[in-house]
């Protein structure tokens, strides 16, 4: 979700929480720090070079790694290491206080700016999740809107109607109509019809 946290969104069940407070009271500040970082990153914590965002070295950053795999707060996973489960992930999260949260959001926001810049990946809807859960919401848009026409032309509709749903409370004219007719070329992709047209209708009707 690009607005709701996951406070409120998806409550991580008590007892992933209790475990993951007993753990995180008995590991040193360096792995701390990869934890938290790696609760915001999710299937991108595998890039060790986003850990200097946090002045961690590559190997603090593997030795951190490798206490949290013995912990079983990681495991190994088709495409590198990966949070035990998504629970897990989001109980890290949301234990990360929320002014360290928009901080953290911002710094990955703009490290993938560059990354964007001087690459062919189109990272569009990852920067915007990032900017806008660091509090840029302006500066968010272009990159939303972008990364939704990138993920419809790449065939993954579902990923562009996720971001462009979970983004509208924050859009205004003449934003939030391009993002209705996305929206609706998304649904379109997936043959959900009714759906597409009565977004349209929304767009006519502004």
């Amino acid at each position: 979700s690009m607005t709701t946290d996951p406070d409120s969104e998806v409550t991580a069940p008590a007892v992933y929480r209790g475990v993951l407070d007993r753990i995180t009271r008995s590991i040193d500040p360096t792995t701390y720090s990869v934890l938290n970082l790696a609760s915001l990153l999710g299937q991108r914590l595998n890039d060790l070079s986003m850990f200097e965002l946090v002045d961690l070295s590559v190997g603090k950053t593997m030795s951190a790694m490798a206490e949290l795999v013995s912990r079983r707060v990681f495991r190994d996973g088709a495409r590198g290491l990966e949070f035990m489960n998504e629970m897990v992930r989001v109980a890290a999260y949301v234990g990360v206080p929320v002014t360290v949260r928009r901080v953290l959001h911002g710094k990955i926001a703009d490290r993938l700016m560059l990354e964007h810049e001087h690459g062919t990946e189109d990272l569009g809807l990852e920067i915007a999740w990032h900017c806008i859960r660091a509090g840029r919401v302006e500066e968010a848009t272009p990159h939303l809107l972008r990364g939704a026409r990138e993920a419809i032309r790449t065939g993954i509709p579902h990923g562009a109607e996720r971001g462009l749903l979970t983004a509208f409370p924050s859009l205004a004219e003449p934003f939030r109509s391009e993002a209705l007719v996305l929206l609706a070329e998304a649904l379109q992709e997936q043959s959900r019809w009714d759906e597409s047209l009565s977004y349209l209708h929304q767009v006519l009707a502004s």
